[in-house]
């Protein structure tokens, strides 16, 4: 192992942090919108260390690929991607970027005095609003 196993410990604790901080933020502020960012980034770079920390250990790389295939058919892996990507490469933060079809469910549900939450709008042939 040509680096310590703890920096991949160390890109959990980074994505926990991030995800917790933005868990205290108001769910409009630009603070959740870096959060987020920030999150994101920080999960999927997780991967990135497992492969630095451990391609030279013997089978890695075989499990590595088997562990990629079940991922690439995860949708809730890809679906992180896509935002990962979209943040980084696109400078996109799909944050509560609500559409006027998700704003009426969004504003029921503050209505019914429902606990704040954070909304991710992807804007694709199907738009969906996930609640966390």
């Amino acid at each position: 192992m040509s680096q310590s196993f703890g920096i991949v410990e160390e890109k959990l604790r980074e994505a926990e942090f991030f995800l917790d901080e933005l868990c205290k933020t108001n769910r409009r502020s630009f603070q959740a919108q870096c959060f987020f960012s920030a999150f994101a980034s920080a999960a999927r770079s997780v991967t990135l260390a497992l492969q630095a920390t451990m391609s030279d250990v013997d089978g890695f790389s075989d499990w590595y690929e088997q562990a990629q295939a079940r991922l690439k058919l995860d949708p809730l892996a890809r679906f992180f991607v896509e935002i990962r990507n979209d943040s980084i490469h696109k400078g996109l933060n799909p944050l509560d970027r609500i559409t006027m079809e998700h704003l009426r469910e969004d504003l029921s549900l503050q209505l019914r005095r429902r606990a704040p939450s954070h909304v991710i709008v992807c804007l694709t042939k199907e738009p969906r609003m996930e609640l966390f």
